[in-house]
This record gives structure tokens, C-alpha cells and sequence, in this order.
């Protein structure tokens, strides 16, 4: 009898030990997988804030600085050990190099940017983004990987312009913990840079046309200095030539007068738009400088006093062709102004940067003028407001006691 019954007990307890196991095992699993939900609710989040960043991304001047701020950005947001760009290597199909290279290992980056990546042509093929994680089968082209970079994580994706690979992102770390809120890479951080390789390569697509609209102002710059531009000096020297010759004839002489007059003028804007053609042109302390050079010339014979007060470091801004020439045309039509129909006698031109804009005056000492005329169709006065506002910036004239003041703003 007790023999039965501790047989008994025996069972009993074997019965609520395996139900133990079961209910450990089951508490096991369930805090698994909330570890593994938690983490990609974390890498979700992680990925949103790298996506998010790239609105606050303003294209640089240089396209290599893109490629240097986007790793830069992977590394921190992901908390990475290494993101790279892997550049083709030229006269070798299939080999890539690293460049922009971010980490946090203490990694010999002039030793890695000597290296040559063959990148698999089956894998090159699919033009599709590689993760590998602790979960990760590793096949050859993996391994090759793992030991050229020593980051055994990673996510490798095509950059691609135009179906054609032009790079490859790489972003990875050395460790991952898989157990209790495991920090892999996950699916969402694939997205995240798929999307940032996705702008990389909008960027180098807006910046490949960019390019060859430059080399087209060029030729048309080149062509117009050439070709027209000297025709119409020929022209102009051929009217002079022959008024000198036959001073004896009044009304020749005034019809050549006419046509010299008119060729110079078309020299003038003939080089004006050259100038604001060419693309070395493209910069705000050019336009200065053109300003200034052009400002002088206008004013050197005259009897009168003209000062320009430029600043002395001028930050390095870009201006589009249109905002350069429309820039400089209505500076030259207010200095034109404040001389011919104001009749003044001292001018001072005046350019103010601030962070977010640059400001133009133009003050003058002269008889004032009429401000009615800009709302009742002033040709010049007109033209001079559409201009600003085709370039997004304002203008406004201001009286003064003595003179008036031009005033007129651009952002940038």
C-alpha cells in the first residue's frame, strides 16, 4: 500500500513538473516574441526617423557631399558600425571600390578604400537589396563580403540611375543579440535605405542633366563670342569707318551714326548675355564682382560721384542663369534711372547678405521720381518689378527728403 502510493505522488509530481515545463516554456516563447515585436516596432521607428531626415536634406554643391551626408546620416540613425558607398571601378566591369566611408570601429579607411569588391553578376542582375542577419544563409558572395569589410550584418542595395547601377550602399554592424529584444536588421531598415538610395539616385539623375545643360551654355556661350559677337564688332567698326569717310554728307552721316549706335548696343547685350551663359558665371560673388566691373565702366566719364559698398566675404551661393541676368539688369536699369531721369549727382550702390537673403539699394540724391508710374505701366519701372518677382524677390522704390532709395530683395 504505501509503495502505491508513493508511486502515486511519483506520477502526480512528474504530471505538474511537465505541466511546469509547458507553462515556462510557454512564458519563454511569449517574452520572445514580444522582445521580437518590440524590436521591430523599435527598427520601424529607427527607419521613420532616417526616411523623415531626408526632407530636411537640401542638395550640396558638389554630388560627393550627397553620398558623404547619406552615410553619415545611416551610420547615427542606425546606430551602425560602418556605412560605405561602393564605387564602380573604371575599366574593371563588375569591381567596386569603397568610398565615404563612416564607422565606428577604429577602421583602417585608407586600407579599405584600396580594396576592389567583385560584386556576384547573379546577384548585380537582380538589381534587389541584400540582408543579411543572424538569421541569414551565407553563401559565397556573402562570406566575400563579410571578410572585405569585417561586419558579418549587413544590408547591401543598388543605387540605380536609369536601370543602370551607378553604386552600392552598404550599412552593417559586428554584433547582433538575438535573444530579448534582438537588435537585427530587419525588413524596415531595408526600406529605409532603398528610399535613401532611391533619392541618391534622383539626385545623380537632376545632376547628370545639370551637367549637360552647363556643357550646352558653353558651346552656346562660346559660339555667340565667336560667331555673332565678333560679327556685329565688324559691323560697328565698318559704320565708323565709313561715317569718318563721308563726314561731308549729312544725312549718310546721320544713318551711320544709327547703325554704329546700334551694333555697340547689341555688343553690349550681346556680352551681357554671354556672361550670364557661361556657367564659371554661376556663382553670387561673380555677379558682384560683374557689378562692380560694369557699374565703373558706366560711371567712369561721368562727373559724378559713385560708390559701391560690397561685402567683403561673400558666402558661396548659387544663382540659376535667370536669376543672375535679371539681377544684374535691374541694377543697371535703376542706376540708370537715378543718372538719367533723376538727374543726380552723388549714386551709392549697397549689397547686405543675412542668412536667408540678400538685399540691393540704390540711393541717389536726385529730383525724386513720380511712384504712381510703376501702377500706371512704366515700362522700365515694370519690367524691373516682374523681374524680381520671376527670380521670387521683391522691390519697392522709397522717397527720400532729397532722392529716392531702390530697394530690392532676393532669397536664397
Amino acid at each position: 500500500m504505501p509503495e502505491e502510493r508513493i508511486m502515486k505522488l511519483q506520477q502526480e509530481v512528474a504530471y505538474y513538473k511537465k505541466q511546469l515545463n509547458e507553462l515556462s516554456g510557454a512564458v519563454v516563447s511569449r517574452d520572445y516574441k514580444v522582445a521580437e515585436m518590440n524590436n521591430e516596432i523599435r527598427q520601424m521607428q529607427t527607419s521613420f526617423a532616417l526616411i523623415s531626415s531626408l526632407n530636411k536634406f537640401k542638395p550640396i554643391l558638389a554630388f560627393e557631399e550627397i553620398y558623404d551626408h547619406f552615410t553619415e546620416e545611416i551610420n547615427v540613425q542606425l546606430q551602425n558600425d560602418l556605412s560605405l558607398i561602393l564605387l564602380p571601378v573604371n575599366k574593371m566591369p563588375g569591381f567596386f571600390t569603397p568610398a565615404f566611408i563612416k564607422g565606428n570601429l577604429g577602421i583602417d579607411t585608407a586600407l579599405l578604400t584600396k580594396k576592389n569588391i567583385f560584386v556576384e553578376y547573379s546577384f548585380a542582375l537582380l538589381k534587389s537589396s541584400l540582408l543579411v542577419n543572424s538569421q541569414t544563409k551565407i553563401t559565397p558572395f556573402i562570406k566575400l563580403l563579410i571578410d572585405s569589410f569585417g561586419i558579418p550584418y549587413f544590408i547591401l542595395t543598388p543605387i540605380i540611375v536609369q536601370e543602370n547601377v551607378i553604386a552600392y550602399l552598404f550599412t552593417g554592424r559586428k554584433i547582433e543579440t538575438v535573444l530579448f529584444a534582438a537588435a537585427r536588421l530587419l525588413k524596415p531598415d531595408v526600406n529605409a535605405i532603398e528610399a535613401i538610395a532611391g533619392v541618391i539616385a534622383a539626385l545623380k539623375n537632376q545632376d547628370d542633366q545639370f551637367q549637360l545643360i552647363v556643357a550646352e551654355r558653353s558651346r552656346i556661350s562660346s559660339d555667340m563670342h565667336d560667331e555673332i559677337g565678333s560679327g556685329i564688332t565688324h559691323i560697328a567698326l565698318l559704320s565708323e569707318l565709313i561715317q569718318t569717310q563721308h563726314k561731308d554728307v549729312p544725312h549718310l552721316k546721320k544713318d551711320i551714326s544709327i547703325i554704329a549706335t546700334s551694333a555697340r548696343k547689341l555688343v553690349q547685350t550681346m556680352s551681357e548675355i554671354i556672361w550670364a551663359l557661361n556657367p564659371q558665371n554661376d556663382t553670387l560673388e561673380n555677379l558682384l564682382a560683374y557689378i562692380r566691373e560694369q557699374s565703373y565702366q558706366y560711371f567712369e566719364s561721368l562727373e559724378m560721384q559713385f560708390d559701391i559698398e560690397f561685402p567683403d566675404e561673400v558666402p558661396a551661393i548659387k544663382l540659376s542663369n535667370a536669376e543672375r541676368r535679371n539681377l544684374y539688369l535691374v541694377t543697371r536699369e535703376a542706376l540708370n534711372n537715378a543718372l538719367k531721369h533723376a538727374g543726380a549727382t552723388t549714386i551709392q550702390l549697397k549689397m547686405e547678405i543675412t542668412k536667408r537673403n540678400s538685399c540691393f539699394t540704390i540711393t541717389d540724391n536726385g529730383k525724386g521720381m513720380n511712384l504712381a508710374k510703376i501702377k500706371t505701366g512704366s515700362n522700365g519701372l515694370v519690367n524691373m518689378k516682374k523681374r524680381m518677382d520671376d527670380v521670387g524677390g521683391t522691390i519697392e522704390w522709397i522717397p527720400l527728403e532729397k532722392g529716392t532709395q531702390v530697394k530690392y530683395c532676393f532669397t536664397f
